[in-house]
């Protein structure tokens, strides 16, 4: 509270502590773009999954995440090796569907976007066991990975965030 006036206060509130980066950032986690082309040389190389990899949070503070998971009727598990969280989803998500999980605090969520682009609430895709909250970005280098229980050229996981700075 701060008194600038004689004879009243003013107060001021903040939503959040932190200060939030002007741009997001992203990763993308799905079978690579490499393949068989003729001609060829040696090394061949026939595609690649790229299903981990280092992600920089260049924040100063953990930053949740939102996580994007493009159908392809797998039920993969969504983990962050740094950390030790995991997502897991226990129902398949059908071909041309996306299932989006918020795990911002202040936002959590988790919805179900048909292919007709209807959305609905999907907590029951998910395995009551995963602590949504807790998946985050830690500064710095972080290994995610995405683990799928069968292996889909369609399989394809964007992660988007913005980095937070302390603050206010």
């Amino acid at each position: 509270m701060c008194n600038l006036l004689p004879g009243g206060d003013v107060t001021f509130k903040s939503g959040s502590a932190y200060w939030r980066a002007m741009t997001q950032s992203e990763t993308v986690l799905e079978i690579g773009k490499g393949g068989f082309r003729i001609p060829f040389s040696f090394p061949i190389r026939f595609g690649t999954a790229e299903f981990r990899k280092n992600v920089r949070n260049e924040g100063g503070t953990a930053a949740p995440v939102e996580i994007t998971i493009h159908g392809s009727g797998e039920t993969p598990t969504i983990a962050n090796a740094t950390t030790g969280a995991q997502i897991r989803i226990d129902q398949p998500v059908a071909s041309g569907e996306m299932l989006i999980i918020n795990t911002d605090p202040e936002h959590l969520s988790c919805t179900h976007v048909l292919a007709n682009g209807t959305r609905e609430d999907a907590w029951g895709y998910l395995d009551p066991r995963s602590a949504v909250a807790d998946f985050t970005l830690e500064p710095g280098d972080n290994v995610v990975e995405y683990v799928p229980d069968q292996v889909s050229e369609a399989s394809r996981v964007v992660i988007r965030w913005h980095a937070l700075y302390e603050g206010v």
